[in-house]
């Protein structure tokens, strides 16, 4: 069916459905009277089929019971067996992240929407409809309290990678920057919680736009070589001017155990022997 408003306190909007109001107190219970509700509900059920369901129509012709019989009933549903789902209506404000708090739980908002935009939000027992100048721009399924529902369409393409928490996306961009860039930004997230040291990626692609993304990658390869880790390292080597002292090796593959530098190469360098823990039982 379709909705057709009418205007407030004009009732000659809606005459043919009110129409129906006055013939069924006329014709039916102006001046009978019945014992008790069930008496009058039996009794109406047979003076819709013997009497107000066999009348002509004034426009069809047809008699209501005979269309119902034979157009209406097949397709008709059961009745649901659950109670409404009356859906509830608040006001909300997009906040700097592109989400809203509806019902205590965040959902997202499409970056298109402007920071501070009023939405209008309709939520019920499985939906929430977000809704901007009386037109729908997001529908969630609902969350319970303290829930989150992020949409990795409705992020800006700069922020989704850090909002949904993904690094596979990070890796690929370190990747265009170098290989050992790529590799380096594996080994910095590297570990059961990749998402705690996505900053450090962050950083790392930040490096490369500001020095460049071969100064970057020599950096990385030089720091693989030595099996540093840091990205701290990374930003000292270029903010000292120190990238390029020595050549990164060729190829450094994600799983391979970095190269021992040769003795003497490094000013600092100390033999591995020196950082045994365990006493030696050895007599000179």
């Amino acid at each position: 069916f379709e909705v057709d408003a009418c205007r407030v306190r004009t009732p000659t909007d809606k005459a043919r459905v009110e129409r129906q109001v006055q013939y069924v107190r006329n014709d039916f219970f102006l001046g009978e009277r019945f014992r008790s509700v069930a008496e009058a509900r039996v009794e109406a059920e047979r003076w819709c089929r013997e009497d107000a369901g066999r009348r002509k129509h004034g426009r069809t012709r047809r008699a209501p019971i005979e269309v119902f019989e034979a157009e209406e009933r097949a397709v008709l549903r059961p009745a649901p067996e659950e109670p409404y789902d009356i859906p509830r209506w608040t006001d909300h404000h997009v906040d700097r992240s592109h989400a809203v708090v509806v019902g205590h739980a965040l959902y997202s908002v499409p970056f298109q929407i402007e920071a501070g935009t009023a939405l209008r939000a309709r939520r019920d027992r499985s939906t929430v409809k977000l809704y901007c100048n009386r037109l729908l721009v997001k529908t969630h399924p609902r969350q319970p309290e303290g829930g989150t529902c992020l949409d990795a369409a409705d992020m800006p393409p700069e922020k989704a990678a850090l909002a949904l928490r993904d690094p596979s996306s990070l890796i690929t961009e370190a990747v265009s920057y170098g290989e050992h860039v790529g590799v380096y930004a594996e080994r910095l997230i590297a570990g059961r919680l990749p998402w705690t040291r996505m900053r450090h990626v962050y950083c790392l692609l930040g490096l490369a736009k500001r020095y460049g993304p071969e100064v970057v990658n020599q950096a990385c390869g030089q720091a693989l070589a030595l099996d540093v880790v840091e990205v701290v390292r990374i930003k000292r080597m270029l903010e000292k001017g120190l990238v390029g002292r020595t050549s990164p090796p060729a190829s450094v593959a994600p799983s391979a155990t970095p190269a021992t530098p040769a003795a003497g190469r490094h000013r600092f360098e100390r033999k591995a022997s020196e950082f045994r823990t365990e006493a030696s039982h050895a007599r000179p």
